[in-house]
């Protein structure tokens, strides 16, 4: 999906831009990697599945979406066709000049960020 909009050289607009930007980041493979690389495989699934879980996987993946395109953003004018990245979706969708929109694209990753946390002082305890 963003092979598509990088061709046509459009930012998506933010709500596509979020349905495939976290998935594609590969934070929440990570956080599975993490669950079976921490000897949390032995955990029965209804806590790996549980909802706060999945949740913050989730989140990672939104999270190292929004790192990359951070760091990478200097890069894309000189790679042509890089416009899958959150300040160049947020500078589009508001109309805003670039650095209104990277301290906007700030924002947005601390509330995620801020919600990351949420979910995991939220976990109630599973006992041993």
């Amino acid at each position: 999906m963003e092979g598509k909009y990088n061709i046509k050289g459009t930012p998506p607009p933010l709500a596509v831009y979020h349905d495939f930007r976290g998935p594609s980041s590969g934070g929440i493979c990570y956080g599975k990697y993490l669950c079976l690389q921490k000897n949390y495989r032995d955990l029965p699934n209804t806590i790996l599945s549980h909802s706060n879980i999945l949740g913050m996987h989730n989140l990672l993946g939104t999270l190292i979406g929004y790192h990359t395109n951070f760091i990478s953003l200097p890069k894309e004018p000189a790679r042509g066709g890089g416009v899958v990245n959150i300040v160049m979706v947020i500078q589009k969708e508001f109309q805003l000049r670039l650095e209104e929109a990277w301290a906007k694209a700030l924002e947005m990753h601390d509330e995620a960020l801020g919600k990351l946390i949420q979910l995991q002082d939220s976990l109630l305890g599973f006992g041993e």
